[in-house]
């Protein structure tokens, strides 16, 4: 057999090492596709997700396109936790016709609060208490009486206080009575100071699981939109001080 020449041999080894080489290599585990979402909104302004919502809130106003779209995925019945109020779950019930569990959902009014928000969420809940101890862990959360958010900063030891409402109306489960039902805001100053005097006393009673419990109360709250938002103030004040309760800063 003839000897390999000198380039021959060169070109031998350099086939040689770079089976060796790639024999040795490490290859780099394939990466798992993102799962992150990225909305726009009309104004340009974006949110990243982390990953796809497991719990979908529909609150504020106009949330009727928002439902409309957010129900064209076949997985919405199942995310979709609360809705605030809209023609199409009452006067047209559009939405319940398409999800079968809609009516028992949790309805929210328009101008809801992110106390009642967090109820349905309770992971914004959670986030909402990060954000208070990141702040000053020495604040007081306020929250809805018997709320999500209450319980998470109890939870995380923060301070909390326990809020009732002496000029709204409230809901077997404890909570505000939609606006668009009878009774939902009361514009009398007598009624408002007896509900207020009531609540120092008593606390909110609620029906859970058929049994009927109570939510205390540690502070109170009156709606400044309420056409009669001074007179019920001093109504409530003279009743509580006529009751013996007395008034004290948080």
């Amino acid at each position: 057999m003839k000897p390999l020449s000198l380039p021959a041999r060169a070109l031998s080894l350099l086939i040689l090492a770079s089976l060796v080489l790639a024999a040795c290599t490490t290859v780099a585990p394939t990466a798992e596709p993102s799962t992150a979402i990225t909305v726009t909104d009309a104004l340009g302004r974006t949110v990243t997700l982390p990953q796809p919502p497991g719990r979908i809130v529909l609150a504020g106003r106009g949330v009727s396109l928002i439902a409309d779209s957010v129900y064209l995925f076949p997985n919405a019945a199942s995310l979709v936790a609360a809705v605030s109020n809209t023609s199409q779950g009452t006067g047209e019930p559009f939405l319940a016709a398409v999800d079968p569990d809609f009516p028992a959902k949790v309805q929210f009014e328009t101008t809801v609060g992110a106390e009642q928000v967090a109820a349905a969420r309770p992971d914004l809940a959670q986030a909402v208490v990060r954000a208070v101890r990141r702040f000053s862990p020495g604040l007081i959360l306020v929250g809805l009486a018997g709320s999500a958010l209450i319980q998470a900063g109890r939870e995380a030891g923060l301070r909390v206080a326990s809020e009732g409402f002496p000029e709204r109306g409230y809901n077997p489960d404890g909570s505000l009575r939609s606006r668009r039902l009878p009774g939902a805001v009361i514009e009398s100053p007598a009624e408002a100071a007896q509900n207020a005097v009531r609540l120092a006393v008593e606390g909110i009673s609620i029906e859970e699981d058929g049994a009927a419990r109570r939510l205390p109360v540690d502070t109170l709250c009156v709606h400044g939109d309420n056409p009669n938002a001074v007179a019920i103030v001093t109504a409530i004040r003279r009743a509580l001080a006529d009751a013996g309760v007395g008034l004290a800063a948080l």
